[in-house]
């Protein structure tokens, strides 16, 4: 099983998206145009003196990727906003994800994020779209892509979104940023920027990561009553999206529990902490914190009978 879990961990890899994208843009004559405008851009950019706090910054952006790595990075945060129920993001999250890639402070990134996508926008590969958000009460804006991949590289991003359980054991944790999957090292706390050295309880992450699980064969074979989404107030075209999401996480999850009864019907979860100490099952198609159905679904593979005292 160990060999097995190193494959999947291969399979779902994030570092193969980026590969994927410029892939399928460089098959367009369109995303070839844009992508080589966008070094331009970006090139010119860096060419000019700012103020030292900038320059600094700027420095350190770039220290160790080229002008065509962030380009190819800058391509990879905006594409996947288009799938067949979303078609923007707003501009922040697209900024801080692009600036967290190239600085480790949050502020840093989301300055260098948001001026990176500002100046590229001239490319053509989306469109910045301003709006007044009536929930916070400002004016705000929205990445809109011009270039939209093609339902298949939509289907592979998407997949890679979540790891599944693992097949055999996690690693125990043995620090802060040292355990759970076996082919890569995380941090034991979620979020980004939420990582630091400090004691965390992390002899409860094990002996959760300890307990073996099954799927519940009985619940699997009974339909989730509340997957389908139900026609509402919206418009033909925003249901139709939100159908066509469905269809693509039912198929996602479908293969997910092939894969899990293909290898004995057997796995276990890697556990984690959020900021506040609250510990969460990892994964999305099967999780022990998911919706109702999802957690049916679950039974612990060593179950003993409970008796009366």
């Amino acid at each position: 099983m160990y060999t097995a879990q190193l494959e999947i961990e291969r399979q779902f890899d994030k570092s193969q998206i980026n590969q994927w994208i410029i892939d399928e843009v460089s098959q367009s004559t369109t995303g070839t145009s844009q992508y080589r405008k966008a070094v331009r851009l970006i090139t010119a950019y860096l060419s000019k003196k700012y103020y030292p706090a900038k320059d600094t910054r700027l420095s350190e952006a770039f220290a160790e990727l080229t002008v065509q790595e962030v380009t190819t990075l800058l391509f990879a945060s905006v594409l996947p906003i288009t799938t067949p129920s979303r078609t923007s993001a707003p501009i922040q999250s697209i900024a801080t994800q692009l600036g967290l890639k190239l600085h480790k402070d949050t502020m840093s990134a989301v300055k260098t994020g948001a001026e990176l996508l500002a100046v590229c926008e001239p490319c053509g590969l989306y469109t910045i779209v301003g709006y007044f958000d009536k929930t916070h009460d400002h004016d705000s804006a929205l990445i809109v892509p011009n270039f939209a991949l093609d339902e298949e590289t939509q289907f592979k991003i998407h997949a890679t979104q979540y790891l599944p359980p693992m097949l055999c054991e996690p690693r125990q944790w043995t620090a802060n940023t040292k355990g759970g999957y076996l082919n890569t090292d995380s941090s034991c706390i979620l979020g980004s920027g939420n990582t630091h050295n400090r004691h965390q309880s992390l002899d409860v992450l094990n002996k959760l990561q300890s307990i073996e699980w099954e799927l519940n064969l009985d619940m699997l074979d009974t339909k989730d009553p509340e997957a389908k989404p139900q026609k509402s107030t919206e418009s033909v075209r925003d249901y139709k999206r939100r159908l066509a999401q469905h269809n693509i996480a039912t198929e996602q999850s479908s293969g997910i529990y092939d894969l899990m009864l293909n290898n004995n019907n057997s796995f276990y979860f890697v556990w984690k902490f959020d900021k506040r100490g609250r510990m969460y099952s990892q994964g999305y198609d099967i999780n022990l914190q998911g919706s109702e159905y999802k957690k049916s679904i679950l039974n612990m593979k060593h179950s003993e009978a409970l008796t009366g005292l």
